[in-house]
């Protein structure tokens, strides 16, 4: 369950950075303030995809970003399912069901 729960958020990090690295380009792009007047979204789009390579300067860093976010994530969840599950069984053998409908002798 751990190894699964750590493979599925590697994953998923990798996706959500490869759908939003074009976004973080271009605000990076923005916040680079070049005679105290920062860039619009357009103008930001335009200065990214008019230098060569196009369009695929939006995914610029996408590799680093990517390799950077897997391993942290997929670890972080990975050890929040170890633990939960470990530290859920002992809450429960050593205080029994915190729910509400048990019954009490």
């Amino acid at each position: 369950e751990g190894l699964k729960n750590t493979l599925a958020s590697g994953l998923a990090a990798a996706c959500s950075k490869t759908i939003l690295a074009p976004f973080d380009t271009l605000k990076t792009v923005q916040q680079h303030v070049s005679g105290g007047k920062s860039l619009g979204l357009l103008e930001a789009t335009r200065q990214v995809v008019s230098r060569p390579g196009g369009i695929l300067n939006l995914y610029a860093g996408l590799g680093v970003a990517a390799l950077g976010s897997m391993p942290s994530v997929g670890l972080y969840f990975g050890v929040y399912s170890y633990c939960k599950k470990t530290i859920g069984e002992t809450l429960q053998t050593t205080f029994g069901s915190m729910r509400g409908d048990t019954e009490h002798p």
